[in-house]
């Protein structure tokens, strides 16, 4: 049996917000924009994580379906992905991060037919998330493989996923 997750994913976006072209005063806007998921115990919930080194040149595959393990060493069979977070470790201007493969063109862009298409994480995360109960369909062999491809650059990447089997 597969560990159960249950806990909540957060993005938070904060900061002000000056116009300093006003002739009188400089007028100060704050911004906090929350954005958070909670999951309740005992529901089929699965967590993803790893660290993952990428070599130059050298693009990696993953299956969502049967092939990731979590951190106990169960292997996972998402059916349906609630959120997926990349993150580009480079602190290097340039060393982008190509991400494709059929479930991004199967479930994050509407069931394009073209699997070449790609998404590009300069360095920085991407975060994808939906609701508890919606969520990215996974289905052996047709939107289950993600991608990486550093192109001509090694750097590391943090990969979190989550969702149900």
């Amino acid at each position: 049996m597969a560990g159960i997750y249950s806990g909540s994913s957060q993005v938070t976006i904060s900061g002000t917000y000056k116009d300093t072209s006003r002739d009188l005063t400089i007028p100060t806007t704050p911004i906090a924009l929350p954005y958070a998921d909670t999951w309740a115990a005992g529901s089929t919930y699965r967590f993803y994580e790893d660290t993952i080194t990428l070599v130059a040149n050298t693009p990696q595959n993953f299956d969502l379906y049967g092939s990731l393990v979590d951190m106990y060493g169960d292997t996972l069979s998402f059916a349906l992905i609630a959120g997926l977070f990349i993150k580009n470790k480079s602190t290097t201007s340039g060393e982008d991060l190509e991400i494709s493969g059929n479930f991004v063109t199967g479930s994050l862009l509407a069931d394009w037919v073209d699997d070449a298409v790609k998404l590009l994480v300069e360095p920085g995360g991407l975060f994808l998330r939906t609701s508890p109960t919606d969520g990215y369909a996974v289905t052996d062999t047709t939107k289950e493989r993600i991608t990486l491809d550093p192109l001509t650059n090694g750097f590391t990447v943090d990969m979190v996923i989550w969702g149900t089997e």
